[in-house]
């Protein structure tokens, strides 16, 4: 394998070459890496989930109903962010998990990896709380926390790893729903604040609700 660049937007990283069984030593600065991994795709995965509900409607104008209404272009700075931030919860657990491994010396402990693994691990379960029917399509693979006693183990990083490589390929997928750190879909709610919302209800030739030209 090969380190795997991402490059999306602002949502930029890079999956470190898997580790190998036996020989490869994994370090902290590693782990490090994939950590931050796993905050830009948590991040990532929310946006998706903001405009996840919505039929995929390209971006400008255009009919889009039978009364012949034309939807109207959402100014950027009321559309839905890319990257629009992750709970207090999941930003507490990864911030003290990746100051522990931002030096890249530490010794590394049974502790400070299951801390690696949480990470992980609320990573996923947040996916299949956003994304249920799509999480569960990526096979992705569990990853148990380490036993007392036990050492840093390559199978159980690449585990993250290889996990981390089918959460990338799916945001590639979802890349034509942005346009550089923004909402490319137009006509969706979703794509837009509530106090663009608020307005549209009283302007016709705009959309609301899915219904553009309408007052509902």
């Amino acid at each position: 394998m090969m380190p795997i660049y991402a490059r999306r937007g602002s949502a930029q990283y890079t999956i470190p070459d898997a580790a190998v069984p036996n020989t490869t030593k994994v370090t902290p600065f590693e782990i490090k890496q994939i950590i931050d991994v796993i905050l830009v795709v948590h991040n990532e995965l929310c946006g998706v989930t903001s405009i996840y509900y919505n039929p995929a409607v390209p971006q400008g104008g255009g009919r889009v109903n039978n009364s012949g209404s034309l939807r109207q272009p959402v100014p950027d700075n009321l559309k839905a962010p890319r990257l629009p931030g992750y709970d207090s919860g999941s930003q507490s657990l990864y911030n003290s998990t990746k100051t522990f491994f931002t030096g890249g010396q530490q010794r590394l402990s049974i502790n400070n990896i299951n801390n690696f693994i949480n990470s992980y691990k609320n990573l996923q379960a947040a996916s299949q709380s956003m994304i249920p029917g799509d999480t569960a399509s990526l096979g992705l693979a569990a990853v148990a926390n380490q036993a007392a006693g036990s050492k840093a183990a390559a199978n159980t990083i690449n585990t993250v790893r290889d996990n981390l490589v089918r959460f990338n390929a799916y945001l590639d997928g979802k890349n034509i729903w942005w346009n550089g750190d923004l909402c490319a879909r137009t006509c969706q709610v979703s794509c837009q604040t509530s106090c663009q919302l608020a307005c549209q209800g009283c302007n016709n030739n705009t959309c609301h609700n899915q219904n553009c030209g309408g007052w509902s």
